[in-house]
C-alpha cells in the first residue's frame, strides 16, 4: 500500500536519480583526451578559448614544477622551424588558477618538456605561462589544467613563436677572452695574497 512517507522516498529516489543521470551526461569538452588535442597555430593576436570545467583529470606525474591532480584539456603543437614557443594563460578569458604543462612523443608514451605554474609578469599569481624551444617536425601536446585538485574554470590561450636562441661564434670569442682576463686577474690576484 503507498503512504506517503512511501511515495515521498519514491520521489526523492527518483530525483537523485535524475540528478545522477545530468551528471553522467555532462558535457566533456572534445579535447579532453590527449588523443583528441586540438591543434595551435601562433599568432600575436589570436587567443583560444576554452574550458576545463566537466574535463577529466588525466593522472599524469610530475612534469617541470607541475603535478596533474586536476581537470585538463589537450593541445598539439608542431612548428614547421626550429623556434622558440610561448604559451600562456595571462587573457582577461582566464578566471580560475591555471598551470600548463608542455609534453613530446606520442600520447600513449609522453615524456615531459616542460610545466609552469604562476607567472607574476601578468599580474596575477593565477596565470601560467611556458615556453620552450621547439624542434621543426616535432609533435607537442600542452595540457592546460588547475594548479590545485579540482580547480577548473574558462581560460584564454595565447600560443606565439620566436627565433630560436643560438650562440654565435663571437659570443663564444667574447667570452672566451673574457675568461682568460678573469682567470689571469684571479692568478695574479691569488699571487700576491698568498
Amino acid at each position: 500500500m503507498f503512504t506517503r512517507s512511501n511515495i515521498f522516498v519514491f520521489n526523492v529516489w527518483m530525483l537523485a536519480v535524475a540528478l545522477t543521470a545530468v551528471v553522467v551526461d555532462a558535457a566533456v569538452p572534445a579535447n579532453d583526451e590527449c588523443e583528441s588535442a586540438l591543434e595551435l597555430v601562433p599568432s600575436d593576436t589570436a587567443e583560444v578559448t576554452g574550458s576545463t570545467i566537466d574535463a577529466t583529470v588525466d593522472g599524469i606525474n610530475i612534469c617541470g614544477e607541475n603535478l596533474v591532480t586536476s581537470p585538463g584539456v589537450w593541445y598539439s603543437y608542431q612548428q614547421s622551424s626550429d623556434s622558440v614557443i610561448h604559451v600562456s594563460t595571462c587573457t582577461n578569458q582566464t578566471n580560475f588558477d591555471t598551470a600548463l604543462t608542455v609534453y613530446t612523443g606520442d600520447c600513449s608514451s609522453l615524456q615531459c618538456v616542460d610545466g609552469r605554474d604562476d607567472d607574476l609578469e601578468c599580474g596575477s599569481d593565477e596565470h601560467s605561462t611556458v615556453s620552450w624551444q621547439a624542434v621543426a617536425g616535432q609533435q607537442y601536446y600542452v595540457l592546460v589544467h588547475g594548479s590545485e585538485a579540482n580547480y577548473t574554470g574558462d581560460f584564454g590561450l595565447v600560443v606565439t613563436a620566436s627565433e630560436p636562441l643560438t650562440v654565435t661564434s663571437s659570443f663564444i670569442q667574447s667570452w672566451h677572452r673574457y675568461w682568460m682576463v678573469f682567470s689571469s686577474f684571479a692568478i695574479l690576484v691569488g699571487m700576491h695574497c698568498g
